[in-house]
């Protein structure tokens, strides 16, 4: 039931709680993640949540070197781009 409370207030675009993004962090698949940067009292993170079929949303956090209080900002929602990539191969001779 939270979740479709959740997947309720972010069609409404309506801003969750701190406890809410943690419990989407906890409930969905993650399908990406990176450090977006580090610093000298904290590291920011973002997460990618697929919370439904090509439902997307990202979540950045910002984490205390001391690991406490995260601080959760709003999620976004994102897409899935496929994105070319150039290489080189070997010519048949």
């Amino acid at each position: 039931m939270i979740k479709q409370e959740i997947l309720s207030k972010l069609a409404n675009k309506e801003d969750l709680t701190q406890e809410e993004i943690e419990l989407m962090l906890q409930e969905f698949k993650e399908v990406q993640s990176d450090i977006i940067d580090t610093g000298h009292w904290d590291t920011t993170i973002s997460a990618i949540l697929e919370v439904d079929e090509d439902l997307y949303y990202e979540i950045t956090s910002c984490v205390p070197n001391n690991a406490e209080d995260i601080e959760y900002q709003q999620p976004r929602r994102v897409k899935k781009e496929t994105e070319p990539v150039e290489s080189f191969v070997r010519c048949e001779d």
